[in-house]
């Protein structure tokens, strides 16, 4: 979903590379859709399950799959935040985008998924439940809907 030149490749020093990773300087949106800002921490060798590594890491996430596959990866405890990216549609509303601080990150229900649902979020204010891939807010608590994660707050 998004796209680069090669003359934006910024080569990092190898000692604070990971093997097979590229940086960039910029990357560019193809297409005007949800995305996602995740911020992690990465976990110490050989720590316990709670302990916290090396510095935060940010992830820019372009589709609902590639981010319910992070958070399976990721353990709980070095989750930090997650932010959705909402484009603005319509007369007047492209390029206006608004960011969103989401709380949890649910597998939708069956009947959800049917309609093609990916992922159902519930917003920061915890009350909005909201589904990225139609852009649309949705019905609160479904009785099958499954949590993948929570974020806390970030002092």
């Amino acid at each position: 979903m998004f796209e680069t030149h090669a003359s934006w490749q910024y080569d990092f020093p190898s000692p604070f590379k990971d093997p097979g990773m590229q940086h960039w300087v910029a990357v560019t949106m193809a297409v005007q859709m949800p995305c996602y800002l995740l911020v992690s921490r990465t976990a110490a060798a050989g720590a316990g399950a709670e302990a916290l590594g090396g510095p935060p890491r940010t992830t820019l996430v372009a589709d609902e799959q590639t981010l319910w596959h992070l958070l399976q990866s990721i353990r709980p405890a070095l989750l930090l935040t997650l932010h959705v990216l909402l484009p603005g549609r319509g007369e007047g509303r492209w390029g206006v985008w608004r960011t969103e601080r989401v709380r949890e990150v649910w597998q939708p229900a069956e009947a959800e998924r049917r309609q093609g649902t990916k992922l159902v979020l519930k917003l920061w204010d915890g009350l909005t439940w909201y589904d990225p891939n139609r852009e649309a807010m949705v019905e609160g608590h479904v009785a099958d809907r499954q949590r993948l994660a929570r974020f806390v707050a970030v002092d």
